[in-house]
């Protein structure tokens, strides 16, 4: 949906026809920007969370990670490379915002106020980024605390460690 000009024709604010075009490709541009980066980070948050309500809840996953240590390093890995992969999608989507942001600026066709709230500023990104990262640390712990605390293993691997002699005879 273009956002038209609210004042005098386009030759009154030096904006041609072809620059119209440009503005309302780039405007959405923008918009397609800001709402697909809203649907990556609840897309992913909401993995980590439902990942991080697995181990916390299943207690033959914590057993799984504690007995299979290449499961557990893989696990680790993994959360590392999804908030780095995250993390620099993020920013990039960011730097795109600001460069798209530039550009409507310098077609002079309207204020800055028809983009603004589309903006993916440093604030929306820092939250974003916060975010995520806690809970990728979070999860990354967890898992890394499945190796050695008796806690976190719950019911199932104590049993499974001890073993009862029956001395009756």
């Amino acid at each position: 949906m273009p956002i038209y000009l609210q004042t005098g024709p386009l030759s009154s604010l030096g904006c041609t026809a072809e620059a119209r075009l440009a503005f309302d490709t780039a405007l959405e541009a923008l918009k397609y920007t800001y709402t697909s980066s809203g649907d990556i980070f609840f897309k992913t948050a909401g993995f980590l969370l439902l990942a991080l309500g697995w181990l916390i809840t299943s207690d033959k996953a914590r057993a799984f990670l504690h007995d299979n240590v290449r499961a557990r390093r893989t696990s680790l890995l993994v959360v590392l490379i999804v908030a780095a992969v995250h993390a620099s999608v993020v920013i990039g989507r960011s730097s795109a915002s600001t460069t798209l942001a530039a550009f409507l600026n310098s077609t002079q066709c309207t204020s800055s106020q028809a983009y603004e709230a589309f903006l993916l500023g440093r604030g929306k990104v820092a939250g974003a980024l916060f975010v995520y990262l806690a809970l990728a640390a979070a999860l990354y712990v967890f898992i890394a605390a499945t190796n050695n605390s008796a806690q976190l293993r719950g019911p199932a691997l104590a049993s499974r460690g001890s073993r009862q002699v029956d001395t009756r005879g």
